[in-house]
């Protein structure tokens, strides 16, 4: 993992730990890919075909929309 100056002098300067500033700065991802389901295996099978490392990151669940009135009640849509 890389570990640069900036990220070093930050945890130095504020006295965390490592695991402390992945916890709670952004290190971006790179790039995100929305993958079906039934497709996730093949698509990372490819990814290992050709020595990039990719994660699993979280997946899509539908879910109703629902809004507040102001009054702190919600209503579904």
């Amino acid at each position: 993992m890389a570990n640069p100056a900036h990220f070093r002098h930050s945890a130095k300067q504020g006295n965390l730990s490592l695991e402390d500033m992945l916890l709670t700065f952004n290190n971006g991802l790179g790039m995100v890919l929305a993958v079906a389901p039934d497709a996730v295996n093949a698509m990372m099978q490819q990814f290992n075909t050709h020595d990039e490392p990719a994660y699993i990151i979280g997946n899509y669940n539908h879910a109703r929309l629902q809004t507040l009135n102001g009054r702190g009640k919600h209503h579904g849509q």
